[in-house]
């Protein structure tokens, strides 16, 4: 591999091999947006956090073995969890260079329609299955950042998401 790819990464090597032939489950790749203010105060959206770790994880740790990303199906356009994958967060400028030296490893993700506030995140029983065999590694980052959310959902997102998220990975 390249080296000069992931330069900003000064604990490559061991990232890189804890991660080697993991499976690796991350949430909130959807979400997360913000506005920050730039260098010189204009506004702009960022690259959703989330979704940037998904890139570098798929640019410099090539010997992972698989990534699942859970998605919320959205009932409105009917648009199911690997759908959105591929038409809302892989056409991310923030994938821009992943698609330019490494585009194989887009095809090591795989999108698990649940939701955070469900038990078992509301996952298929075989998807639950593939999760609990298959997971070794776990990025909860699934959040409201709403400080005007109505408790109650804000702790099924905050609080119940992680309860469930600890019951998935007991084993």
């Amino acid at each position: 591999m390249n080296e000069k790819l992931c330069k900003s990464v000064s604990h490559l090597p061991l990232i890189r091999s804890q991660l080697s032939s993991k499976g690796i489950l991350i949430t909130g790749c959807s979400g997360f947006l913000g506005k920050v203010k730039g260098v010189q105060g204009e506004t702009y959206l960022t690259t959703v956090v989330v979704q940037a770790l998904l890139e570098k994880i798929l640019r410099c740790c090539p010997e992972v073995d698989r990534v699942f990303v859970l998605l919320r199906s959205h009932t409105k356009n009917g648009m199911d969890a690997q759908r959105r994958l591929h038409e809302e967060i892989f056409p991310s400028s923030c994938f821009d260079k992943l698609r330019r030296i490494r585009p194989e490893s887009l095809q090591k993700c795989r999108a698990i329609q649940g939701d955070v506030c469900l038990p078992k995140f509301g996952i298929s029983e075989a998807e639950y299955m593939s999760v609990r065999e298959d997971v070794n590694v776990v990025f909860h980052c699934a959040a409201t950042i709403n400080f005007n959310e109505n408790l109650k959902t804000a702790f099924k997102i905050n609080v119940d998401s992680v309860i469930h998220l600890v019951d998935i990975c007991k084993r």
